[in-house]
C-alpha cells in the first residue's frame, strides 16, 4: 500500500507523553548507591543474602557456602541443609526470633560445603515487613570467619596449655614443699624405730623375769600380759607406716619434678613472637607503647619451646601489671652476646618499680604484691626454675619509680652461627 496515501488520509494523531527524567535519575541514583554498597561490601569482605518469603528463594553472593556462582540462588530448604547439623537448630531459632521482632539476626555458625569442608560464617540480618505486618523478606550480610575462629582456637589451646603448665608448676611447687615437710619428721621416725626395737629386745628378758616372779603388772595403761604381744606389733606397724610414707614422698617428688622431654634447637625469636601473640590482649589494655627490638639473625638455644614461652609470657604480663598508665612503655628486646655466646631476652617497663625488700623475695614461691588482684606469686619462681633447667639465668633489676628490667640469659648452641631468616 502506498504509504503516502496513509499520511494523506490521516486526519489526526492522539497520544500521551510522560516526563521520565526524574524516574531515570532516581534509577541512576539507585544503581550508583547499589554499586557503592557492593564495593563497600567487597572491601569489607562481606557477602549479602536475601530470603524472599513469597517465593521461598534465597539469594546470596558470598562463597562461604561452597556453591558455584550459578548455584547462589536456591530454595530455603537447600540453604538450611548446608548449615552444620549441630548449629541448625540455633540458627532457625534466631531466625524465628528475628521474624517475631524479638531480636536482630546476628550470630556465628558453621556451614558444611558440598565437598565436606566446614567453614565458620558470621551472619547479620534484618526483616522487612509489608503493610499488613507480614514478613516480606529477610536480608543481611555474611562473612567467612574461619581463619579468625581457627586463630581463636589456637589461642585458646595455647592459653589452656599455659594455664595447665602454670597449674602444674604451682602444684609441683606445693607438692615438693609438702613432701619436704612430711619427709623431715618421717626421717626422725625411721631413725628411731630401730632404737626402739633394740630397747625392746634388751628389756624383754627383764620384763619376762618379773612376770614369772611377780605375776602380771601394768605397762602404761594395759597389763603386761597383753602388752607383751601388742607392743612388738605396734613397733612393727610404725616401721611399715614410715616406709609407706617414704614411698609416698618419693612419688610426690617424682610428680613435682617430672622427667622432661629431650631438648631441641629453639629459635627464641619464634618463641617470643608466639608469646607476644598470647599476651596481645593484655598488652593492648596496658600500654600504647609496646616496642620490640628483634634482630634478623640469632643463634638458637637448646631447650623446650613451651617452657621458654612460659617465661616470656610471665615477664610480659609482669611488665603490663607494673604500668600505671598507657603512656608508659614496655620494650622487649633480643640480642646475641658473641663474646659470651649467649642469647639474651630483655623485657623493660616504665612502671612503678620495686624496692630492695621486695626484690629480695620475688623468686620465692607464692610471694606476690598482687594478692588482691589474683596474683599467685608463682610466675617468677617458675620462670627462674625454667631458666636454671636450661642452663641460663633470670636477672631482675628495679628501682622504685624507675621501672623494672628482666633479663633471661641462655647459652647459645655450641658452634652455631646466627640463624638468618629466609
Amino acid at each position: 500500500m502506498d504509504q503516502s496515501f496513509l499520511w494523506r488520509s490521516l486526519r489526526g494523531l492522539v497520544g500521551v507523553a510522560f516526563d521520565v527524567t526524574e524516574r531515570n535519575q532516581a534509577a541512576e541514583v539507585l544503581r550508583r548507591s547499589e554499586r557503592k554498597l557492593r564495593d563497600a561490601a567487597h572491601i569489607a569482605n562481606l557477602g549479602y543474602w536475601e530470603t524472599d518469603f513469597d517465593t521461598k528463594v534465597v539469594t546470596w553472593s558470598e562463597e562461604s557456602f561452597g556453591l558455584e556462582a550459578h548455584e547462589r540462588q536456591a530454595s530455603l530448604e537447600t540453604l538450611i541443609a548446608l548449615i552444620h547439623p549441630e548449629d541448625r537448630g540455633r540458627v532457625l531459632s534466631a531466625v524465628d526470633a528475628t521474624l517475631s521482632g524479638d531480636a536482630r539476626h546476628n550470630l556465628e555458625y558453621r556451614v558444611v560445603q558440598p565437598g565436606g569442608a566446614v567453614r565458620w560464617v558470621h551472619s547479620v540480618g534484618d526483616v522487612e515487613i509489608d503493610q499488613s505486618g507480614r514478613p516480606k523478606r529477610m536480608f543481611g550480610t555474611v562473612q567467612d570467619i574461619t581463619e579468625r575462629k581457627q586463630a581463636e582456637e589456637l589461642l585458646r589451646e595455647s592459653q589452656e596449655r599455659r594455664h595447665r603448665a602454670e597449674g602444674l608448676a604451682s602444684l609441683g611447687t606445693l607438692t615438693a614443699s609438702v613432701a619436704h615437710e612430711i619427709n623431715n619428721p618421717n626421717n626422725f621416725i625411721m631413725l628411731n624405730v630401730p632404737v626402739l626395737e633394740q630397747v625392746l629386745r634388751v628389756a624383754e628378758p627383764l620384763l619376762e623375769e618379773r612376770f614369772r616372779t611377780e605375776g602380771d603388772f601394768p605397762v602404761g595403761k594395759m597389763p603386761y600380759s597383753k602388752a607383751r604381744e601388742r607392743i612388738p606389733k605396734i613397733v612393727h606397724g610404725i616401721r611399715e607406716g614410715s616406709q609407706r610414707i617414704k614411698s609416698y614422698v618419693a612419688e610426690l617428688r617424682a610428680f613435682a619434678t617430672p622427667a622432661a622431654s629431650q631438648p631441641e634447637a629453639v629459635d627464641l625469636r619464634k618463641v617470643t613472637d608466639a608469646s607476644v601473640s598470647l599476651t596481645e590482649s593484655l598488652i593492648q589494655k596496658s600500654t600504647d607503647r609496646f616496642l620490640v627490638d628483634m634482630p634478623a639473625a640469632l643463634p638458637s638455644v637448646s631447650g623446650h619451646p613451651q617452657r621458654l614461652s612460659q617465661v616470656v609470657v610471665n615477664l610480659v604480663q609482669n611488665a603490663c601489671h607494673a604500668l600505671s598508665n598507657r603512656s608508659q612503655a614496655i620494650t622487649l628486646g633480643l640480642r646475641h652476646d658473641a663474646a659470651a655466646n649467649t642469647v639474651e631476652l630483655t623485657v623493660r617497663d616504665e612502671g612503678h618499680g620495686m624496692d630492695g625488700e621486695t626484690q629480695a623475695k620475688i623468686f620465692d614461691p607464692f610471694f606476690t604484691t598482687r594478692r588482691e588482684t589474683g596474683g599467685t606469686g608463682l610466675g617468677l619462681s617458675v620462670s627462674k626454675e625454667i631458666a636454671d633447667e636450661h642452663g641460663g639465668r633470670l636477672e631482675i633489676e628495679s628501682e622504685p619509680g624507675k621501672g623494672t628490667t628482666a633479663r633471661l640469659i641462655l647459652p647459645a648452641r655450641q658452634g652455631e652461627a646466627p640463624d638468618h631468616e629466609g
